[in-house]
């Protein structure tokens, strides 16, 4: 009976051992391997992975596949640049001994975009850009990036002048959307070609970024807070005009011209006198009893640097006033002065004198010669100011210079040799004998 339990036992034992070395077998003949659904995509496409026993079932869902070493969350994968991906799967306590690989090459590209980080920028800064292909490859070293037209070096840009510019790349006959950058100047100033000048005579602005790159053209003036159109003012009446500039959001600091009335007109072109004075010349015995003559004498001086003079632009009307028999110099008043009226006060006689060219030749004579003062002060120590002076000459051949004067006057003594209107002052009658004439 024992022979008999240890035989069942022996049996057993065997029965047992046999079952647990056929389950050994079956464990190290399973073994699994990965797959994809192609081993050669374009990048952005996106792969799909199986992993397959070598008994036919997919275990895809329970294992874990990696790319490159990277753990994937799913069984896809979407190659964002080109190269070879090395693939491994496990499952359970399986791996995949096989060396699996998948190849991602470069997509054709249907378009490109052209980027940058900043869209604003301060002058003297540089703008980069970035070209990208709707595959997701970079393509910035390949393409070919222009600004308004111009090829850059490379992908970068400075602009030597502030503006908005118009960017644009191409590449392998894509071109992309324009973008737009735009560089801001630091500072901006405005400057005139004159600082004075007289009514109708045009000033020119000019307006700076940086202190010397002419942003003119895209800039906005203002003359007295009213916008101009263009660059180019034309005052109509004188006085003080107050100049600003505008470009985006900066303003320039403000300048003054100062525009004079103080001018005569002859065919046209005008011509400055901003000087004002009256040149006493002596006093006669008229026909009309004791006349004072004397010329209102507008000029404009050109110093020679050397104590001379010279005087390119010149009015000289001549004309005469009642002198007292006693008594101080009669000055010139507030009146109407018309030519050869027969009573004083009248004017006679006139020579105009442009860009240093005479109007009036020696034998030509005057059609009318009118003066009219208005709004002058008491003369003291032969200075005085004036409102205003007008003007008008006609030659006989209808030949006219109009002409204005006011502001500032003073007399000089032109009865005396040595005397200029480099020396105003009068310092007493001078009575002569005769008529008085100029020419």
């Amino acid at each position: 009976m024992r022979i008999f339990y240890a035989l069942i036992l022996f049996v057993g034992i065997l029965t047992w051992s046999s079952c647990g070395n056929d389950d050994d077998a079956g464990t190290d003949d399973l073994s699994i391997t990965v797959t994809a659904d192609t081993t050669v995509v374009k990048t952005g496409e996106t792969l799909t992975f199986s992993v397959i026993t070598n008994t036919g079932e997919d275990v895809t869902s329970s294992s874990t596949i990696t790319v490159n070493n990277t753990v994937l969350q799913a069984n896809t994968f979407t190659p964002a640049k080109t190269g070879t991906y090395s693939v491994k799967a496990t499952y359970g306590n399986m791996i995949t001994t096989s060396h699996y690989e998948v190849v991602a090459i470069d997509q054709d590209a249907s378009s490109i975009t052209i980027s940058s980080e900043q869209t604003t920028l301060q002058l003297g800064e540089v703008f980069s850009f970035t070209v990208i292909t709707d595959a997701g490859k970079d393509v910035t070293y390949e393409a070919v990036i222009t600004a308004d037209g111009e090829p850059l070096e490379r992908e970068r840009f400075k602009p030597e002048a502030p503006g908005i510019f118009t960017v644009i790349a191409s590449y392998s006959g894509l071109e992309s959307e324009p973008i737009t950058v735009e560089a801001l100047p630091n500072s901006i100033t405005v400057e005139a070609d004159k600082n004075e000048g007289i009514v109708g005579d045009p000033i020119t602005f000019t307006v700076f970024a940086d202190n010397d790159i002419d942003i003119t053209e895209n800039a906005t003036i203002l003359v007295n807070d009213e916008e101009i159109e263009g660059n180019v003012f034309i005052p109509e009446e004188g006085g003080t005009y107050t100049i600003i500039a505008t470009y985006g959001d900066l303003t320039t600091e403000s300048i003054e011209i100062t525009i004079s009335e103080n001018f005569f007109t002859l065919d046209g072109n005008s011509y400055e006198t901003p000087t004002g004075s009256f040149a006493y010349l002596g006093t006669y015995e008229g026909e009309n009893g004791l006349e004072s003559i004397w010329a209102f004498n507008p000029f404009l001086e050109i110093d020679n640097g050397d104590g001379t003079a010279d005087y390119p632009n010149d009015v000289y009307i001549y004309f005469a006033v009642e002198q007292p028999p006693a008594g101080d110099l009669a000055f010139p008043s507030n009146g109407t002065y018309t030519y050869n009226s027969g009573t004083l006060p009248e004017t006679f006689d006139a020579q105009i004198y442009y860009d240093y060219t005479a109007w009036v030749g020696d034998d030509e004579d005057f059609e009318s010669i009118t003066l009219e003062i208005s709004g002058m002060d008491t003369w003291a120590n032969a200075e005085t100011t004036v409102e205003s002076i007008q003007y008008t000459i006609t030659k006989e051949d209808g030949a006219t210079v109009t002409g204005a004067y006011s502001g500032p006057l003073f007399a000089w003594d032109a009865s005396r040799t040595g005397k200029s209107k480099r020396t105003p002052g009068i310092s007493t009658l001078s009575i002569k004998k005769g008529t008085f004439r100029k020419r």
